[in-house]
């Protein structure tokens, strides 16, 4: 039983390592793309692209790449997005790449503001609490116990039950946002 327990073990120790192979692979073909996606606008000199311009292109381009491959949450990708514009081509970006968007692209540079506002930005702020939420209640099983407890007195008929979610859900959201009442009835 024990040998049979750690060989399960095994397999799964090396499932995950091949995955995190996989992801670290993924990442790694995201950035050279993502540098090949820099020099394209050498390669075709007919087209003219600025210094923010390729920049631009390069986080569009690692954007795009991550979202469909998925080395990183989709999430994560989305917070890295509004990261790079702060870093890399705000008034407040880091030191070599700052100088060099002001000597050859001073009028496309965007104030940190106006990118972090971006993120900020009341809406998301609501959505981000709400599955934060409904998140940490599904990882306690605190949805699954106000259900059983909660929907007992409606019985089994499924008429019933209806009628029993829907009154939970109108009482939850009379406390919680709607998006997090949403997440955590789902």
């Amino acid at each position: 039983m024990a040998v049979s327990e750690l060989s399960v073990s095994n397999e799964g120790t090396r499932a995950q390592r091949q995955q995190v192979r996989k992801k670290a692979l993924t990442l790694a073909v995201v950035a050279l793309v993502c540098t090949l996606a820099w020099f394209v606008p050498l390669l075709l000199p007919s087209l003219e692209f600025t210094s923010t311009q390729r920049i631009l292109l390069v986080i569009f381009v690692g954007a795009a790449l991550c979202w469909i491959t998925e080395p990183i949450p989709a999430y994560a990708t989305s917070v890295l997005i509004i990261a790079c514009l702060a870093f890399l081509l705000s008034d407040s970006a880091f030191g070599g790449i700052h100088d060099y968007i002001m000597e050859t692209d001073k009028e496309h540079v965007l104030k940190y503001k106006s990118v972090l506002h971006s993120f900020a930005a009341p809406v998301l702020i609501l959505f981000l609490g709400g599955f934060s939420l409904a998140i940490g209640a599904s990882n306690y099983k605190l949805d699954l116990n106000l259900a059983r407890i909660l929907l007992k007195p409606f019985g089994t008929q499924p008429k019933y039950v209806m009628l029993g979610m829907m009154s939970v859900t109108a009482l939850f959201s009379m406390f919680m946002s709607n998006t997090a009442t949403t997440v955590m009835m789902l």
